[in-house]
C-alpha cells in the first residue's frame, strides 16, 4: 500500500485517491507473454504509456503541496498507486516513499481505506482521479484498466475498474462533495464487439435506492473517443484539473471568490481549448460531465481573485520577434507589465478585470495596435493583427 498522507483531521477535510497506470504487464511490451494460441486479440489495441505516471505526480504534488494547504480544507489523507516502467517514489509526510503498483488488489485495498475516511465527515471531499487506459463498449459502462488488465484468459477486464458502479457505490459514503477525474479512452477495441460484455469490477456496488450527492463526475474524453498526452508529460487535461481547482470564478454581489463543484468543469474545458495549454499539435477533446449531479457546493474560498493566467499572440506570427508588449490597468492606465521583444507569444498573469494590451513593434516594419481586455477567470486569450507599413 502506499498512504503519502493520513492525518487525523476533527474536521472537513479534502481525502484524495490517486491512480496513474502506464505499465501493463499483459499488453504489447508487458512483462507477461502468452503463447500465441492463448493470446486475447484485446491486447494487441493496448501499448505501454508514458504520461499517466507523469500526469498522477502532477495530482499528487498538487495535493501535498497548495492544493491542500488550503485552511478551509486541508489535505487530510492521500492514496497513491503508480504502475510505471520503473517504480518510483513521491515525497510524502514519512519522507520519499516507492510508490505500490496499481494492480486489482492493491486498488481494491487502497478504496476501502479511502472509503472509509471520506466516511467520517459529511462535509469531506471526497477526491478519484485516474490515468490510465480505458474502455467503453457501445453505451455500457467505462472501465479503467488496471496495471493486471487481461491476466484472466476467461475474464479478460477483470482486473479493470467499472467507473460508473463505482461512482455510484459511492452515493452510500457520507461524504457530501464528490470528485471524479478521469483522464482514459473510451474507444472500443476492434476486437470487441457491440454486444460484448466488460466484465469489469465495481470497487463499491451500488447499495439501494440513489441518494442525493453534490457530485462531479468529469471524464476527459466523450463516449467512443480516444484521450491524448504527449510521451513523458502531463496530460492537458491533467493540466487544465490542476488549474481549474485552483481558480475561482466571478463572484455574486456581495460573494466571495470560490471554486465550487459547478466552477471546475466549464473551467476545465475552456483550459482545454486555451492556447496557454494547449499546444497546436495537441488534438481537441471533449470534456464529458455525464454522471455529474452537481449542486455548486463550495470546496476553496479566496479574499480576492488569483492572478488569472494570459496568453497574447500576433497575427501574423512573424510579427512577435520584434513586438513589445505593455500590459495595463484599464481606465486608470497604470503599467501592470511588460515584455521585449520574444519569439513565442507573451505568457503571463494579470489581476482580474479591465485591462489594456498593446504591442509596439522595434524594427518599424508593423503598425502600433493595442485592444481592450477583460481578465476573467480562469484564462484569458488574444490574437493581435497587425498591419505592415
Amino acid at each position: 500500500m502506499t498512504t503519502l498522507r493520513n492525518h487525523a483531521i476533527d474536521r472537513p477535510a479534502l481525502h484524495a485517491f490517486v491512480i496513474g497506470v502506464g505499465r501493463y504487464d499483459w499488453f504489447k511490451g508487458g512483462t507477461h507473454q502468452r503463447p500465441k494460441a492463448q493470446r486475447k486479440d484485446h491486447c494487441r489495441n493496448f501499448a505501454q504509456l508514458t504520461a499517466p505516471p507523469v500526469s498522477a505526480t502532477a495530482m499528487c504534488e498538487a495535493l501535498l503541496g497548495p492544493l491542500g494547504a488550503r485552511p478551509e480544507l486541508p489535505l487530510g489523507s492521500l492514496e497513491v498507486l503508480i504502475s510505471a516502467e520503473e517504480p518510483m517514489r513521491l515525497a510524502g509526510d514519512d519522507g520519499s516513499t516507492e510508490i505500490t503498483p496499481a494492480v486489482m488488489r492493491e486498488v481494491q485495498a487502497a478504496f476501502e481505506r479511502w472509503y472509509e475516511r471520506c466516511d467520517g465527515h459529511a462535509d469531506n471531499v471526497a477526491l478519484f482521479y485516474f490515468c490510465g487506459h480505458g474502455i467503453q463498449v457501445g453505451r455500457g459502462p467505462h472501465g479503467l484498466l488496471l496495471q493486471d488488465t487481461g491476466e484472466s484468459l476467461f475474464s479478460y477486464f477483470g482486473n479493470a475498474v467499472d467507473l460508473d458502479r463505482t461512482v455510484l457505490g459511492m452515493e452510500d459514503n457520507a461524504a457530501e462533495k464528490q470528485l471524479f477525474f478521469v483522464d482514459a479512452c473510451r474507444g472500443m477495441p476492434s476486437s470487441l464487439g457491440e454486444a460484448a460484455p466488460l466484465d469489469a469490477k465495481a470497487l463499491k456496488s451500488p447499495d439501494g435506492p440513489p441518494r442525493s450527492r453534490d457530485r462531479l463526475v468529469l471524464r476527459s474524453t466523450d463516449v467512443t473517443a480516444d484521450a491524448y498526452a504527449r510521451l513523458k508529460s502531463p496530460s492537458l487535461f491533467t493540466r487544465a484539473v490542476l488549474k481549474a481547482l485552483s481558480m475561482p470564478s466571478e463572484p455574486w454581489q456581495g460573494s466571495r471568490w470560490e471554486v465550487t463543484t459547478e466552477t471546475i468543469g466549464p473551467h476545465v474545458r475552456k483550459l482545454t481549448e486555451w492556447r496557454g495549454l494547449r499546444a497546436p499539435d495537441e488534438p481537441r477533446q471533449v470534456c464529458d460531465p455525464f454522471l455529474s449531479s452537481t449542486k455548486g457546493g463550495t470546496l476553496f474560498t479566496f479574499d480576492a481573485c488569483p492572478p488569472v493566467p494570459f496568453h497574447f499572440d500576433t497575427n501574423p506570427g512573424d510579427a512577435l520577434s520584434s513586438t513589445t508588449w505593455t500590459l495595463s490597468e484599464r481606465p486608470s492606465g497604470q503599467l501592470i507589465q511588460q515584455r521585449d521583444p520574444g519569439s513565442d507569444p507573451w505568457q503571463g498573469e494579470g489581476p482580474s478585470g479591465p485591462a489594456r494590451v498593446d504591442a509596439d513593434f522595434v524594427n518599424g516594419r508593423f503598425t502600433a495596435t493595442s485592444t481592450d481586455v477583460w481578465l476573467s477567470p480562469p484564462s484569458h486569450q488574444t490574437i493581435l493583427t497587425v498591419g505592415e507599413l
